[in-house]
């Protein structure tokens, strides 16, 4: 072979070399190419839609609460008030202001006709059944259940006549309570008058006309009666 020859197939060896490395780092450039793409990353333990569901418990304010003290039972217009304990009482009219103040709060009609019944209550200056007496609904602007529950929260008075004890309320309504100023204020701040009915009771000599309460030195309810 001629050296011309030699030459030219030299030159033809180091072309195809060439070429063969060409395409060999262009293959391992793709190869590192797509293989070397960033991992996918973990989903997070926390996502973010769970940030944003609603959650499953209400809001308190979103049921207001209702106070035992700032409502009242449904035969009554006004709310229960604590049995007033300042005046020491035997224990049986102190258990018979507790029942008689329990039964009117809890509405109960039948109850407290069947104590009037037995204890021959006195419960107006006429004809007038216990039954009919603690009938639901009252008449408005005369409710007894209202009457027991205000007076009992007010301060009794013991007082003899004829030899027979009676604690009675408002204390208003005894001789001693008919000139105490307090006594009047007493049931004018209660609702049982306003202050002119008091200060014409007061003027006119009559006495506390409202509704009053009274049970025996035994626990016999005695009356509960308002008016003259």
């Amino acid at each position: 072979m001629t050296s011309r020859a030699t030459a030219i197939v030299r030159s033809a060896a180091a072309v195809a070399t060439s070429a063969a490395l060409a395409a060999a780092l262009s293959a391992c450039g793709t190869a590192t190419s797509t293989g070397a793409s960033s991992p996918t990353a973990a989903p997070s333990s926390s996502p973010s839609a769970s940030a944003e569901s609603p959650s499953t418990s209400p809001s308190p304010a979103s049921s207001p609460s209702q106070s035992p003290e700032s409502s009242h039972p449904a035969c009554m217009t006004v709310a229960p008030r604590p049995l007033e304990r300042s005046t020491p009482l035997p224990e049986g009219p102190l258990s018979r202001a507790l029942q008689l103040r329990d039964v009117a709060l809890a509405c109960d009609a039948q109850a407290l006709a069947s104590i009037a019944s037995i204890d021959q209550t006195q419960l107006s200056y006429g004809l007038v059944s216990p039954a009919e007496a603690f009938a639901i609904p009252q008449p408005e602007g005369d409710n007894r259940y209202d009457a027991i529950v205000t007076l009992l929260s007010l301060p009794a008075a013991e007082e003899t006549l004829g030899g027979q004890t009676t604690y009675i309320w408002p204390r208003v309504h005894t001789q001693a309570g008919s000139t105490d100023d307090s006594a009047w204020e007493e049931v004018v701040t209660a609702g049982l008058l306003t202050a002119e009915q008091a200060a014409q009771m007061r003027a006119e000599g009559s006495g506390y006309l409202g509704y009053r309460l009274g049970i025996g030195a035994s626990g016999q309810w005695m009356y509960l009666v308002g008016g003259d």
